[in-house]
């Protein structure tokens, strides 16, 4: 990738391939020049065989280090590191006290958006709680939990992107959890089963 590259980062995914990251002074990378900085950040995702299967650099004109990066719910990545870099394509602020706290949030390139998950719960099945997680940002949100005869036995708004739901007082079987987020519906089925 450049002159110099420091791996600070690797995590595997959800899909069995590997991202690393890291940063590089003067990216070089086959026919694409890349030079932005003296340091950039750079997000190589590979597969099990150590083959590329596309990268990322991310960077201003001065200095920009990742120093770490996770998978999210959604299928992308979240990176963070320093960065003492000005406003630029990939920047849209300009760094305020020098070296400051810098995190970027990559999509995946090959996952499809109708593939994404909007809505998690978990754990299902469950004995009691269960928690339903928002990946996505969203204005309002509520929860409507239904028994499978249609009777609605709790309402609750979900001012959190995850929400615990107490199941506690009900009788083992299977109920619907209606989320509206935004005015789009989502109907997932939730299991409780019985106290051991």
């Amino acid at each position: 990738f450049g002159q110099w590259d420091v791996l600070v980062s690797a995590t595997k995914s959800e899909d069995n391939t590997y991202l690393l990251g890291g940063y590089a002074s003067t990216e070089t990378l086959g026919r694409k020049t890349d030079n932005k900085g003296i340091n950039d950040y750079i997000a190589l995702k590979i597969n099990h065989k150590g083959e590329m299967l596309w990268s990322k650099t991310i960077g201003g004109k001065d200095t920009d280090q990742l120093k770490g990066l996770t998978q999210t719910r959604d299928g992308g990545y979240i990176l963070a590191g320093n960065s003492d870099s000005k406003k630029s394509d990939d920047k849209d602020r300009a760094s305020i006290g020098g070296n400051d706290f810098w995190v970027v949030k990559l999509g995946e390139k090959n996952r499809q958006d109708e593939q994404r998950q909007l809505v998690e719960i978990y754990p299902n099945p469950t004995n009691q709680y269960t928690n339903i997680v928002i990946s996505e940002s969203y204005t309002t949100a509520k929860v409507e939990v239904f028994d499978m005869v249609g009777r609605k036995l709790q309402s609750k708004d979900l001012p959190y992107r995850t929400t615990p739901i107490d199941l506690q007082g009900y009788p083992p079987g299977v109920y619907i959890f209606k989320i509206t987020i935004d005015g789009a519906v989502n109907d997932v089925k939730v299991i409780k089963k019985g106290n051991k």
